[in-house]
């Protein structure tokens, strides 16, 4: 494999260090707009599912630009999104920037970008699709307790306390039929809730420069914030991979998109594997 001569290395390389300075930039906008003029500038940017009213083919790439910035139930300023993306962006961009050329690592992090968000979309495709199914399968037959294996079913994201007051009702008016009207729209709601949540953030894109880090420098190891041990990238891409796989199956770690990382890492091993075949001679 070919080295990097260190006389030849740069810290922040051209794609990189634009794209750090354009993901701090809009989180300052993001901030600034929000508390000087009540402002979402996220909102508009942020990836929609396609048949949201709120779906806009710019957000494709304007969410990668995007990073949560404040958490309305403590009422901070959240950093550590945009942090651990662009030090990742940096701590393995860079190094392949320096490799490949400007040209070639910016058509790789945007496709591994847009990767990201169409893995991301196809999964919650199916997720809407499965909960629709039951939505459907309910409203032939609603009542309180279908009602309330309903909500069991279609899963996270439902306050279920929050209803208990309504199902009771129901259950002390089972011949009231406005309950059932109110039980359907209620679960058609929980879906275009799911179709309008806003995904913003670079991790998919980042995630494939971390695969394309571990296979083009397979045995250089690097040391992680949470685990402060030398470890082979090879091994570390294993690692993170799997755990990604294992959140999004699970959804132990809601409100977090796995599977647009996993998305990022997929289309970044078939981009390099097709670069590989056409390229054999100088790519590694």
């Amino acid at each position: 494999m070919t080295e990097i001569r260190a006389s030849q290395y740069n810290r922040f390389p051209t794609v990189v260090k634009n794209l750090l300075i354009i993901n701090v930039l809009v989180y300052v906008a993001c901030i600034v707009l929000n508390t000087q003029f009540k402002f979402d500038l996220s909102n508009i940017f942020a990836l929609r599912y396609p048949t949201s009213e709120y779906f806009k083919p710019y957000q494709l790439i304007t969410h990668l630009f995007t990073h949560a910035y404040f958490n309305p139930s403590s009422g901070s300023i959240i950093i550590y999104h945009i942090l651990f993306n662009m030090l990742g962006l940096w701590m393995f961009g860079a190094p392949l920037e320096n490799f490949w050329g400007a040209k070639r690592f910016f058509i790789f992090y945007f496709f591994c970008g847009l990767g990201a968000a169409l893995i991301y979309l196809g999964v919650q495709g199916i997720e809407i699709y499965r909960m629709q199914q039951l939505v459907n399968d309910y409203a032939q037959h609603p009542d309180s307790a279908a009602f309330a294996t309903l909500l069991e079913k279609l899963g996270g994201g439902i306050n279920y306390s929050a209803l208990q007051n309504f199902i009771t009702a129901w259950k002390a008016n089972p011949g009231d039929s406005s309950y059932a009207k109110e039980s359907i729209e209620a679960a058609q709601s929980f879906i275009t809730g799911l179709k309008n949540t806003p995904v913003v953030g670079a991790s998919g894109a980042v995630y494939g420069v971390l695969l394309a880090y571990g296979m083009m420098f397979p045995n250089t190891e690097i040391i992680m914030l949470f685990f402060p041990i030398p470890i082979k990238a090879k091994y570390a891409v294993i690692l993170f991979g799997a755990l990604e796989l294992f959140l999004g199956v699970t959804g132990f770690q809601p409100g977090v998109a796995h599977f647009a990382h996993l998305g990022g890492m997929i289309f970044a091993f078939i981009l390099i594997k097709y670069w590989n075949k056409t390229n054999r001679r100088s790519f590694y």
